[in-house]
């Protein structure tokens, strides 16, 4: 959330375990819905196509780093959104089994439909939150 903007995605991916090198992964790919309403710029959304990796850290139970990228093309956008990109870097530490606590950096982008080529950051910058798990 910032000043007058909202945003909200929703994850469908298909995760499985791995390795890199001796870290045990987890990668996913799939989808990434996002809708956006902007007081300046209208609201539209998107469906991002893309995956994740989260590499674990044996030494340190509960830690884990990973990132994202989804990019949704103009025939995957809707409403003011002419295409959508989202990369997203973070830092998780689980504190019990069903919740993390998590900080990053995210990088929201979306061109503007029938604006030019104008396009707007709608997030770009650090983040921190709780990820609940059911």
């Amino acid at each position: 959330h910032e000043g007058s903007r909202h945003i909200a995605n929703a994850d469908f991916h298909a995760q499985g375990q791995t390795a890199l090198g001796n870290l045990p992964t987890t990668a996913g790919l799939g989808a990434r819905a996002y809708g956006w309403d902007d007081d300046d710029h209208g609201d539209g959304g998107a469906v991002g196509l893309g995956g994740f990796a989260r590499v674990n850290i044996p030494t340190v139970p509960g830690l884990s780093f990973g990132g994202s990228l989804h990019y949704a093309p103009s025939i995957l956008s809707f409403g003011d959104s002419d295409d959508m990109t989202e990369v997203e870097l973070r830092g998780s530490y689980r504190v019990i089994r069903n919740a993390e606590v998590f900080a990053g950096y995210r990088y929201l982008n979306t061109d503007l439909d029938g604006r030019g080529s104008r396009d707007i950051d709608l997030d770009d910058g650090l983040m921190a939150g709780i990820k609940v798990f059911f």
